[in-house]
Formats: structure tokens, C-alpha cells, sequence
């Protein structure tokens, strides 16, 4: 069952295509209190179900700024045509005076976005700026970065060759001992060679000077043979 204005003799009801807006009771206590005031009906307080229609707030639409006069329902059959009037006078105020101080908000809003866009471009140039020091600052720590690994790379290459020519020089070192000591063992070799051939040779010539003396001393005995013979 569709739901009726609470308003006296209104029978507006709540359905589709009315062309009206329905509005339950608010909450806040003053102003509900105020809406009951409004509706004026003896021994009668809402439940969360009624609900109050358009057409009994200035303006056809409630309005939820305090200072509004559409903020509370005033709009009776009770009400006569001066106070009507009067209420009317006093939407029309308020909207000038809404309409003026939207002017007002709206021209704010405008140099609060002027100040906005203009904060938000120097934020935007401080930031591209902080960004192209940084930029600047990583490329110069990167350029240094890689100054001390050529660095490094060059004491490592520097140490590397002196370590192969320390090598080199050993091993040549090594080679000239080693041909040193051939050269010593071979001389020794030589020597005890040529020694060797001497000592055969003096162990030749005794050999011959004994033989010799042999064939002398037979040679006499031979001689003294045959002179004993004749």
C-alpha cells in the first residue's frame, strides 16, 4: 500500500510518476521537532515510516542548509496568503543572497584554483628540477664509479704485469742456474774425464815401462845364453 502525506488534507500519495518527492522524518531532534511543529496535528508524533511530500516546502524540495527556508516543511492549506506571500519573500532573499554568495565561493574557488595551479606548476618545476639533480647526481656518481673501477682495473692490469715479470725474470732466473750448473757439472765431467784418460795413460806407461824392462832383463839373459853357448 502506497504511503500518504502525513500533511491535513493531503492525500498525496507516494507512488511512481507523481511527479513529487517524499521525504521521511529527519533524525536530529530540533529539526524533527520542528518538522512536528510544522505539520501541527494534536496528539500525533511520526514513525520511521511517515513521510511528509514537496509540495508543503518552499521551493518544492527540502533543503538540508539550516539557514534555508526550505529546511523545515511551511507550506499548510492553514497557512493564508500574506504569510505565503511573505515566505515567498523570503526564498527569493535567500536565493539572492545564495546566488551572491556562490558568486563569492565561485570566485574564491577560481583564485584558489589559480593558486592551486600555480602552486602545483612551481610543485611541478621544484620536482623536475629535483629530479634533474638527482639525474645529474646519479650520472656524476655513476662517472665516478666507473673513474675507480678503470682505476681499479689498471692497478690490477699494473699488478698483473709485474707479477708476470716477476715470474718471467724467475723463470729466466732459474734457466741461467740451471745452465750455470750444467756448464760446472760438465766442466767437473770433462775433468774427471780428462783425469781418467790420464791415470789409464800413466797406468799405460807403467804397464810399458815394466814390460820393457822385462824384455830387457830377458833380452841380457838371452845375450849371456848364448855367449855361454859359444
Amino acid at each position: 500500500m502506497p504511503k500518504e502525506c502525513c500533511a491535513v488534507n493531503c492525500s498525496n500519495l507516494c507512488v511512481r510518476g507523481s511527479g513529487l518527492s517524499f521525504y521521511t522524518f529527519p533524525a536530529d531532534l530540533d529539526r524533527r521537532n520542528k518538522w512536528i511543529a510544522a505539520v501541527n496535528r494534536k496528539n500525533w508524533y511520526p514513525t520511521e515510516h511517515t513521510v511528509i511530500c514537496s509540495e508543503h516546502f518552499i521551493d518544492g524540495q527540502k533543503s538540508n542548509n539550516q539557514f534555508a527556508p526550505n529546511y523545515t516543511p511551511t507550506i499548510f492549506q492553514r497557512v493564508d496568503s500574506p504569510m505565503k506571500r511573505k515566505m515567498e519573500a523570503q526564498v527569493a532573499d535567500f536565493r539572492r543572497r545564495t546566488a551572491s554568495r556562490k558568486r563569492r565561493i565561485e570566485q574564491t574557488e577560481i583564485t584558489d584554483q589559480q593558486k592551486k595551479k600555480a602552486k602545483e606548476s612551481r610543485m611541478q618545476e621544484l620536482a623536475e628540477s629535483s629530479k634533474r639533480q638527482e639525474e645529474a647526481r646519479k650520472l656524476e656518481e655513476e662517472r665516478r664509479l666507473k673513474e675507480i673501477e678503470e682505476q681499479q682495473r689498471l692497478e690490477e692490469e699494473r699488478k698483473r704485469c709485474e707479477e708476470d715479470e716477476r715470474e718471467r725474470l724467475l723463470r729466466e732466473e732459474e734457466r741461467r742456474e740451471a745452465e750455470q750448473r750444467k756448464e760446472i757439472e760438465d766442466a767437473k765431467q770433462k775433468r774427471l774425464d780428462e783425469m781418467n784418460r790420464l791415470q789409464q795413460a800413466e797406468e799405460t806407461r807403467l804397464e810399458y815401462d815394466e814390460l820393457l824392462k822385462k824384455y830387457d832383463d830377458l833380452l841380457l839373459k838371452y845375450n849371456q845364453a848364448v855367449e855361454e853357448l859359444q
